[in-house]
């Protein structure tokens, strides 16, 4: 297994696991105030998440041992459960030197991740990148195509003021149409139900 490749391994099983502890806490989630003063604000939950994950969610458990991905099955070995996190940043949090860093990898315009996972691989320091997607109903205007990251990790969130589904994925799994702007940037329209399906 590649170097990327076991790195994108990794992110699968714990975005997976991630997604279970989230759905364990959608009490807690569902408390969050997701509107502030007539605009939407994700600030709170990013806030709880970093929380959440510095507490619960640092490293793999052992509970799974392997794991299928596209038909094909992987072990998840003792390589794998030995990289943990280190830091969570948010926005105001990501020094220039790691913005240069996720710059360089990124086949887009730079912009800030809503979460970013500093990751410590045997004395190595990854990052991974979250993004967040909230909605009531299901299907969102995404990031501009100029912005878009296709394979960057996402939690996405849909909630009403009673109930709350959450689901984790792949950026591009998400993507079920595309709308124009008064740019004539073509806009991906992300799907909460798209996702979970491709789950």
């Amino acid at each position: 297994m590649g170097n990327e490749q076991y790195k994108d391994f990794h992110a699968y099983i714990y975005m997976y696991e991630l997604e279970l502890l989230l759905n364990i806490h959608k009490k807690d989630i569902l408390a969050i105030s997701f509107q502030s003063d007539e605009a939407n604000t994700d600030r709170p939950l990013k806030e709880y998440l970093k929380q959440l994950i510095e507490k619960s969610c640092k490293c793999l458990s052992n509970s799974i041992d392997k794991l299928y991905i596209q038909d094909l099955e992987y072990l998840v070995t003792d390589e794998i459960r030995k990289i943990y996190i280190e830091k969570i940043l948010l926005p105001d949090e990501i020094s220039d030197e790691i913005k240069s860093i996720l710059s360089e990898r990124k086949d887009a315009v730079y912009t800030n991740p809503d979460i970013c996972l500093q990751l410590n691989d045997n004395g190595k320091v990854i990052y991974e990148t979250i993004e967040l997607k909230f909605t009531k109903n299901d299907s969102i205007p995404g990031s501009s195509v100029q912005q878009i990251s296709a394979e960057e990790w996402i939690i996405f969130i849909k909630h009403s003021d009673n109930s709350i589904e959450i689901t984790t994925g792949v950026y591009f799994h998400a993507i079920n149409a595309k709308m124009q702007f008064p740019d004539r940037s073509p806009r991906p329209q992300v799907s909460f139900k798209e996702l979970a399906e491709w789950n």
